[in-house]
């Protein structure tokens, strides 16, 4: 589960630019998912790479993420985070809404779920 955890944070990282292939990504992913397939960590870090690389668009692999943290992961404001994200990139305005809204109800930042907002084009007003 670290693997995918770190690999993440350094690719997110603006002190260094790394990037990781597409198939060490997956490498990662699959060796993370193996130890702990339902962990939302390593859903949130996969679903996260997939939106930033725009392979979120290719097959059903990030829909499948964004449901399985919709039913199981509900506590963890970072999950509302992803879907908001998610909903926000298909087009989903209302869906987001109601996950930004839900993901501050979960304890979840303003300022982080502000940003989140901004990144879809979506306002949070205090």
């Amino acid at each position: 589960m670290q693997l995918a955890l770190s690999l993440q944070n350094l690719v997110g990282s603006k002190k260094h630019k790394v990037k990781l292939s597409e198939k060490a990504a997956d490498q990662a992913y699959r060796i993370s998912k193996s130890a702990s397939p339902q962990h939302q960590a390593v859903m949130i870090a996969r679903a996260a790479y997939l939106m930033n690389s725009g392979r979120w668009k290719d097959g059903d692999e990030t829909v499948n993420i964004v449901r399985t943290l919709e039913s199981k992961a509900t506590y963890h404001p970072q999950s509302w985070m992803v879907i908001a994200y998610y909903n926000g990139l298909i087009g989903n305005k209302e869906a987001a809404a109601k996950a930004l809204v839900a993901g501050i109800k979960a304890g979840g930042e303003l300022s982080e779920m502000q940003n989140v907002a901004r990144s879809i084009n979506m306002e949070i007003k205090q």
